[in-house]
Parts: C-alpha cells; structure tokens; sequence
C-alpha cells in the first residue's frame, strides 16, 4: 500500500480546514481573560518568590552575622566586663518606663568598638523566626502590625470571603461596564456567593428590581471570570414615576408586621441553630395598598411510606429507573448524553425533536431528581386536572419511595400553569416541617403523570432536638418587625397591580443567597443564610 502524495495531503487538509466551525466570539473573549488571569497570578508568584528570596537571604546574613560576633560580645557596666550569658540579668535590673515591653536594653561593641552598631536584639524572637516579622508580632525592638495580607488569612471567616467577592465583582463591573455600572446594585436575595454567583439588580429611579438583571461569576480564588446581562425587555418604564411615588408607600413597619404573619416554626437540619421561625413559602407587601401577596395555604398530608430505593449505577440503570418508576420507555439503540459534575452524574436522552428526559444520581447511585420534558407539539389540548387531583397523584407516587418512619408531609404549591403544577413536600418532625428535608414532585395536569421529581432520597436526616424552652410565635414576630428593615423593589405583576414603571412596588420578605432571613427561635436574633 503506497503513501498518498502531497497534492492528496494538502488537497485532505483544506477540506478539513473548511468543514472546522470558526471558535463562537464569546468563548475566544473568556478564553483571553482566562490566560490573562493565569499571566498575572504567575507573574504575582514570581514577585512573591523573589521578595521571600530576598527577605530569607537578608535574614540569614543578619543572623549569621550576629552568631560570628556573639562570642566576643560584652556589655560593658562600669567597671566589669559581664559576658552575654548574663546580658537577662543585667536587663532585668534597668529601670522601664510603664506601658512599655520588657525587651532588654542592650549596648552592644561592635569589632570597632562603638556601642550600638549594626546588631539586633536576640531576646524576644523565638529560634528560627525572621527578625523582621516574627510571630509574637515584635522585632527590632518594636511592635509590628501585622500586613493586611496575613490578617485577611488568619480570619478566613466565610462573611469576610464573601465580602472580598462582592468587592471583586464590583470592580470587574466598573471596569467592563464603566459609568453604566452606576445603574446597577448588588442584589443579596438573588445571589448565591456560596457557588460564586454575584447578583446585580438594575435601578430604576432609584428603586432597585427584585429579579436579577446581572451576574459576575467568581471562581474560587475570587477573580471574576464571566458576566450575563439580561436586558429588562417589554417590562422596562416608557415614563418616569410621579413626584408623589415614595410618599404614596405604605409604613415600612407596617409592611414588617404583615410579613411577620408568615412566620412558622421549622426545623433546619445539620445546624446548631436547628429551632427556627420563618415562611416556608416567601411573600411579599404591596407597597402602595399595604395587601400581602396570596400566601399558599400549608396542607398536612397523611402517608404510607413503601421505603423503594432509587437507584442507578450505569445509564442501563437510569434507563431502567425510567422504564419502571416513570412508565417511560427508551427506544432501542438511544443512548444517553453523560454529563459529570463532582460526584454526581447526569444521563440526558432526546428524541423526536423536543422531547427529554434527564435522570441525576450522586456519588453513591442514589436519585437526586428526575425530569421530563415533552415537545410543544404532544402537549394535550384536552382536560385539565385540578389542583387536589394532581396533589393526589403527587402524594401517591411520592410515599413509593419515602423512608420508613415518615407519617406525614406537609405541602405548598410552588407553581401552577395551564400545562404542569410543581408541589413542595415537607418532612415533619414533631408536627414540625423540616425546611431543607424536601420533595420537590411536578405533575402534568393535561396528562396525569410524574414529570419531575427531586429530593435525598438515600439520605436519613441527623438528630433534631425537641422543641423546648423556645419563644413563642406572637415574640417571633415582634422581634422581627422590631428589627427587620425592609426596603422597597420593582416587582413583575398583573396589570391591575402595577405602577407607572409597569411594575408593581412590594416589600418583599428579606433573604440572602435565595434563603430567607429566620428568627432563631430560642434567643430570637436574627439568622441571615
């Protein structure tokens, strides 16, 4: 078989060269700003490297210096000639001003004689610290503040991590964004710091918006590597508000006492503070009528849990996890996209233009949630469950796989639409609903079917105290509208309920990193997420 020549070769490669998609704009932009990140912290280390070098090199040749010249040195009191080894002794006896440290005075006779020349105090630095920054914070016979650098490090608090973040966003906003990043503020509610997500919220005639219009992205170092700005769209104000606006607002303290009716008793697993008072569901006060927001009533829910396990170790599994939990069947030869993220895997199928289904397992197999997505054209036009009707269907499939113990749900209902209703299950403990213990379970009212379901299936939930010597509800909310500051935001509303920015102005109940503010229900203090 002989070799092609070079006109074949070079003929191949052009081919090639035009069938390879041009590189999209924005991955070539992150691209760049990640090399050049890597550039500076390369560079940063290099500094780093060569003042350490210096400083250790500098500090060797002091110490060197003074260990040589340490036997021949004497301290010379009067008429005696005292040796070093006693140099503790004669310090102690030198009067000291009060207030100041107790290093010991020392005059020191160089090789040529003159008292005080080129030495350093040994008393003080523990062995093998530099002179210059030791531990206890002394050197050169003086207190040293420590650099801002190590303090920042020796705290390591998550508040101050999370504050350096915020900053850096900020300023990554300023710089891509220049005077237009005046219009935007940092929306706490809406962003999620723990997984690098700043959230900026635009203002509109001096009133921020409740949804994010913004993200910086941040990476584990806090160096911000991306940005998503979502335009206001059809929502944005043609007309500036009236003059009277902020004085047609409703009290403030009002708005605190109405949002105080929310208030329950739950548990939070896996804190100290588990004993807490907050919604469970978050509202929100007109800010102009003073009327809260329909709050979905909490139902309790009796059940027998059956215990089943939901679990899959390889896509043969989840693909029989959906056959026989989910009445789905995959067609022969359709294999799954797999997508990995930590410990947790994630099997994707699509088929017949539109329709999905995605099942995610963690590290030990075990179901975190199940979704399925069907096509707009195979979306029935037909009869429309209601609401208890789809509950039912929801608790039923649900204590299928509930763990032995579990008597009793509670449930709210997230979200409703003309196609699908998303219902939230709530463990109870105690007659206590358990906040981060949920079941998140969507039914298709067109069909009657499970299209989502999510939750620790697998997980057993750690001990939780009785709920003793804790406040009542009626000092919950006291404290809290004692101490709560709520400020206005634009929210999207119906039509009858929105202002002259097309928008209805709420109070909206107060959160951080999309958790909402609680009372700690014994001490009563406030416990931002």
């Amino acid at each position: 078989m002989s070799l092609p020549d070079e006109e074949k070769i070079e003929q191949y490669l052009r081919r090639y060269r035009t069938t390879v998609p041009v590189p999209r704009t924005e991955w070539v932009r992150v691209g760049e700003e990640q090399l050049a990140r890597q550039a500076r912290k390369v560079a940063r280390i290099e500094r780093v490297r060569k003042v350490t070098a210096y400083s250790v090199c500098t500090a060797s040749a002091i110490l060197l210096s003074v260990w040589i010249q340490g036997g021949t040195l004497q301290i010379q009191t009067g008429e005696d000639t005292v040796t070093t080894a006693e140099r503790p002794h004669i310090a102690a006896t030198i009067p000291q001003p009060e207030g100041l440290s107790t290093i010991p005075v020392q005059e020191v006779s160089s090789g040529s004689g003159q008292p005080g020349e080129g030495q350093l105090p040994k008393e003080g630095i523990a062995p093998g610290e530099n002179p210059l920054f030791p531990k206890s914070g002394k050197g050169i016979g003086k207190e040293h503040p420590n650099p801002a650098g190590v303090v920042a490090a020796a705290e390591g608090t998550k508040q101050g991590n999370q504050n350096v973040m915020v900053e850096q966003a900020e300023q990554y906003l300023r710089e891509k964004l220049g005077e237009d990043s005046k219009e935007y503020r940092f929306n706490p509610a809406r962003s999620r710091l723990g997984e690098g997500i700043v959230a900026f919220s635009q203002i509109l005639h001096g009133i921020s918006l409740d949804e994010s219009s913004l993200i910086v992205t941040v990476d584990k170092a806090n160096q911000p590597v991306g940005l998503e700005l979502h335009p206001l769209g059809a929502s944005e104000p043609q007309t500036p508000p009236l003059t009277s606006s902020k004085q047609a607002l409703i009290n403030p303290a009002d708005a605190a006492q109405k949002l105080a009716d929310s208030l329950r008793l739950v548990y939070v697993a896996g804190e100290k503070n588990a004993l807490r008072y907050q919604p469970l569901q978050v509202d929100a006060v007109d800010a102009r009528t003073g009327a809260l927001n329909a709050n979905p009533a909490v139902e309790t829910h009796a059940v027998e849990p059956k215990g089943k396990r939901l679990y899959a170790g390889d896509a043969q599994g989840a693909a029989l996890l959906l056959r026989e939990e989910f009445g789905l069947e995959m067609q022969a030869g359709l294999k799954p996209f797999i997508l990995i993220n930590g410990a947790n895997k994630e099997y994707v199928w699509e088929w017949d233009g539109g329709h999905t289904a995605r099942i995610l397992l963690d590290g030990e197999g075990n179901l975190l949630s199940f979704t399925r997505k069907l096509s707009a054209a195979s979306v029935s036009k037909g009869h429309v469950m209601g609401e208890e009707e789809a509950k039912r269907i929801a608790v039923s499939h649900l204590s299928r796989y509930l763990p032995a113990g579990i008597e009793q749900l509670a449930s709210v209902t997230v979200s409703q639409d003309q196609q699908q209703t998303l219902f939230r299950f709530y463990r109870l403990h105690q007659g206590i609903p358990v906040v981060n213990h949920v079941y998140d379970v969507t039914v298709d009212t067109n069909r009657g079917i499970v299209t989502g379901l999510a939750g620790p299936f697998g997980k057993s939930m750690p001990q939780l105290p009785k709920a003793e010597g804790i406040l009542s509800l009626d000092e919950a909310k006291k404290a809290f509208a004692a101490h709560v500051q709520l400020e206005p935001v634009y929210r999207t509303g119906k039509q009858e309920e929105q202002s002259d920015t097309g928008m209805q102005l709420v109070y909206p109940y107060p959160q951080q990193n999309e958790k909402p503010l609680s009372i700690d229900a014994k001490s009563g203090a406030l416990i931002y997420p």
